[in-house]
């Protein structure tokens, strides 16, 4: 046999042999890990997780990732209008492992963007104006945040701080004027029987229930909203930030009032999550800002039957440069924290202030009632009765509170209505069912996991 004969037999031999595949990359083993980790234990990203598996990051010799995986979408979700594919995925994968963002004022991505890290005054992270939801979540060498929605790709040019913040506030105040009036027409129709079918008829109440859900939560997404546009500006935002941030919180909390239930992104917030957020921004908050959360939180409180810390948490409030004023007209001695304008019947505007130093007293008065404190809870009802009653008389029954939260914040920019729960009174009318408001069908049908409030 020929030498050539041979050397051709062998060439054969070794073309026919498969070619080994090349091993892979740091990057796909570091995203393989995460999407395990996310597969397992997080449904609630799973949309995220099959983009994710599609991601080509063949080259990618990173072997440490710090992602942040988006909560499936919602009607509520997606305040910024970005989209989740193939391309903006690649936002959400940074390089570098970090178990926390405490310290970090940005990331650099897979696909070259940049991520910019900020944090609010109560503590709060955000990743290009959007907040992290909990803590870090470890896979492998890399870290998984939840985000609520997909980040946008930051502006090339960053907004001018002076002509932008005084449009943020004159369009803040109108949205939070438009809520206000909204909540005041609320309370109108639940507590003094403007609509006699309010209560009687579910269908109705379901009508009114359901459009002060939307307005309430399409405020906080346009508060989300100010609030990135904002994260982009110098120190001189941090004022107009807490005052976003104070106004929201206010109505996390009248949401909670109404519902028993706090939404963010389609996920249920825990009470307790709402008490822990709420104590963040009193440590970090100036004193006005400090006291309005303080009153938040003793009403939280208070609705769960936690009167000592009500109690508390009132107290702390006293020692503040508040006075009763007017009991139809009240005015900046007297709030906490400001409302919004309106044009009064005189023609002049006014500026509503809320929450009032009476709701303080109010809440004292109960919560002492409750742990049986009677002096005292006498004592915060004549303050108030010396203030604006004189000549009429209130004690610590149920029923007589029940009337002095009537008298003292019905059309007065205070959410009365929770106080008939709070207290066990009925409304003229109304079932036991009705110390909490339907929620949406919409809502319940786009998230199985939140349960209707009972009796609707």
């Amino acid at each position: 046999m020929s030498l050539a004969f041979l050397c051709a037999l062998t060439a054969c031999s070794e073309d026919d042999e498969p070619t080994p595949a090349p091993p892979s990359s740091k990057g796909v083993e570091a995203v393989n890990k995460i999407v395990e980790v996310l597969e397992k234990d997080h449904k609630e990203v799973s949309d995220f997780v099959e983009i994710l598996k599609k991601v080509d990051v063949a080259n990618l010799e990173e072997d440490k990732l710090t992602v942040f995986a988006v909560r499936n979408a919602t009607a509520s979700t997606r305040a910024s209008g970005a989209v989740l594919d193939s391309a903006s995925i690649q936002r959400h994968i940074a390089k570098g492992s970090y178990k926390e963002l405490t310290n970090v004022k940005g990331l650099e991505c897979i696909n070259g963007d940049s991520l910019r890290v900020t944090r609010s005054a109560d503590g709060s992270v955000y990743v290009n104006g959007v907040i992290i939801e909990g803590n870090s979540i470890a896979a492998g060498n890399s870290y998984i945040f939840i985000v609520p929605e997909v980040l946008a790709e930051l502006p090339d040019t960053p907004v001018t701080p002076e002509t932008d913040l005084a449009e943020i506030e004159e369009e803040w105040d109108a949205v939070t004027k438009e809520y206000f009036e909204g909540i005041l027409s609320l309370e109108r129709i639940l507590i003094t029987g403007s609509d006699p079918e309010a209560f009687t008829s579910d269908e109705t109440l379901k009508f009114y229930s359901d459009s002060f859900w939307k307005l309430a939560y399409e405020t906080l997404e346009k508060g989300a909203e100010y609030r990135k546009r904002l994260d982009s500006m110098t120190k001189d935002a941090a004022d107009l930030l807490i005052d976003i941030n104070v106004d929201m919180a206010i109505i996390r909390c009248h949401l909670y009032g109404y519902y028993g239930k706090l939404l963010n992104g389609g996920t249920q917030i825990p009470p307790e999550q709402l008490i822990e957020d709420l104590k963040k921004s009193i440590d970090a908050y100036p004193s006005q800002a400090k006291h309005a959360m303080s009153l938040l939180l003793a009403k939280i409180y208070a609705d769960k039957g936690d009167w000592n810390d009500a109690s508390e948490y009132c107290k702390r409030i006293e020692n503040g440069s508040y006075q009763l004023t007017s009991l139809w007209s009240p005015t900046e001695k007297e709030a906490l924290w400001s409302g919004y304008e309106y044009i009064s019947e005189d023609g002049n505007e006014v500026r509503m202030p809320l929450p009032l130093l009476r709701e303080v007293y109010l809440l004292a008065a109960i919560a002492n009632s409750k742990l049986g404190n009677l002096p005292e809870s006498m004592a915060y009802i004549d303050r108030l009765t010396k203030g604006f009653f004189e000549g009429k008389e209130y004690d610590t029954t149920d029923g007589s509170l029940a009337s002095l939260a009537r008298a003292l914040l019905q059309g007065n920019g205070g959410q009365l209505y929770p106080y008939y729960r709070i207290l066990k009174i009925a409304l003229t009318g109304a079932q036991d069912k009705h110390h909490y408001l339907p929620i949406p069908q919409k809502v319940l049908d786009e998230n199985p996991e939140i349960i209707q409030n009972p009796g609707y």
